[in-house]
Parts: C-alpha cells; sequence; structure tokens
C-alpha cells in the first residue's frame, strides 16, 4: 500500500499508520491464526488428551522438543517436503542474489546520471545528496525490517505462551483477561510487521522515482 496523497498531512499520517475497522478486523483473525499455529502441537495434545500434570498441576504435553527439533522430524518424513524446503531455501537464495543485484545497478544508473547534461541550477552535492538519503532511508528500513521479522516471532512465541497457559490453567475472569490480551499484542505485532514493511518498499520505491 503506497502513502496516499493527502493536503492535510494528519490525515496521510492517519490513512498509512491506522487501519481501518475490516483491516483492524482482518489483523485481529490473523493473529488468532498465528497464535493457534504457534500452539498448535500444545492443542492437538490437548485434545487428545495426551497430557501429563507436572508437580505443579499444570498440563504439560508429555514430550516436548524444540520447535526446531520438531521442524526438522517434520520435513525428514516426507522426500517431498524436503524438496519444497530446498525448493524455498533456494528461491530465497536467488530473490536474496537479484536483490542485491538490483541494488548495485541502482548505483550505476545514479553515477551515470551525475554525468548527464543538467540545468544551471543543478548541483552535484544536492543530487548525491538525494541519492544517498534515499539509500540511507531504504536501507534502515531493510535493516529495522529484518530485526524486527526476528523479534516477531520471539515475542509472538511469548505471547502464544501465555495464551497456552491461560488456557491450560483456566479460571474465567484471569483466563479470558490474559486471551483477550494475547489476542490483541498478537495484532499490534503483526500490523507492525506490515507496516515496515510498507516503509520498506515506498522507500525502495522512491529510489526509482523518476527513473
Amino acid at each position: 500500500m503506497k502513502l496516499k496523497s493527502h493536503s492535510n498531512p494528519v490525515e496521510a499520517f492517519k490513512s498509512f499508520f491506522v487501519p481501518d475497522l475490516t483491516g483492524a478486523v482482518l489483523y485481529f483473525f490473523g493473529s488468532l491464526v498465528l497464535l493457534g499455529l504457534f500452539n498448535s502441537k500444545a492443542l492437538w495434545h490437548w485434545l487428545t488428551g495426551s497430557f501429563v500434570m507436572s508437580g505443579s498441576g499444570s498440563a504439560l504435553p508429555a514430550t516436548y522438543t524444540s520447535a526446531i527439533d520438531s521442524f526438522w522430524v517434520f520435513i525428514s518424513q516426507s522426500r517431498l517436503l524436503q524438496i519444497l524446503f530446498w525448493v524455498f531455501v533456494g528461491i530465497v537464495a536467488y530473490t536474496f542474489v537479484w536483490f542485491i543485484w538490483n541494488v548495485i545497478n541502482n548505483l550505476r544508473n545514479d553515477v551515470v546520471a551525475g554525468d548527464y547534461v543538467h540545468p544551471r541550477s543543478y548541483t552535484r552535492i544536492s543530487y548525491w545528496r538525494s541519492v544517498l538519503e534515499s539509500k540511507v532511508i531504504f536501507t534502515v528500513s531493510v535493516i529495522a525490517l529484518l530485526i524486527y521479522f526476528v523479534l516477531f516471532f520471539k515475542l509472538f512465541s511469548v505471547i502464544a505462551n501465555l495464551s497456552l497457559s491461560a488456557i491450560e490453567n483456566f479460571r474465567l475472569i484471569n483466563s479470558l483477561v490474559l486471551l483477550v490480551s494475547s489476542m490483541l499484542a498478537g495484532t499490534f505485532l503483526l500490523y507492525f510487521l506490515v507496516i515496515l514493511v510498507r516503509v520498506a518498499k515506498n522507500s525502495w520505491q522512491s529510489i526509482y522515482k523518476g527513473l
């Protein structure tokens, strides 16, 4: 989504950073789906009754493995899944190389454009300052997106554990408050991720503006 043109800067800010009602509902349900996916293994054990009670009386899965170990075990069970996984890795690697190559080509275009014949009002310092500003903004936005992407999964894992504990040790008021809080927190994390993606996308498009 591009930042829409508004005569009022407040409206422009609101349209970019504040979701409408439909969008908020979609992000809320997206958060709910992610919470279910993060807790899918524990919920499955809970539904099938394969829980054991710990010494404190809380319900815990009978067997526990880390998410990474579970993922590799799941992948190793099927040749098709292994093929799909490595195809995905190849696509990610190709996308990364394509991205770096496009950045290099864009820098070359900036150098070539700087040697064109320009009006008298043109100054090389102003030109390169605008070029560097757009590159710096894009670089910072991508770094921020990558850092937050890692934090997103870590924070969402914490929220998922809190929501699961509310189900395991269900007390009507406390559990409902904890579940709703987890869903709202997940909605905020998801929407903030979308905002960072928008910022990175718009900063990337600004680099090619006028080319």
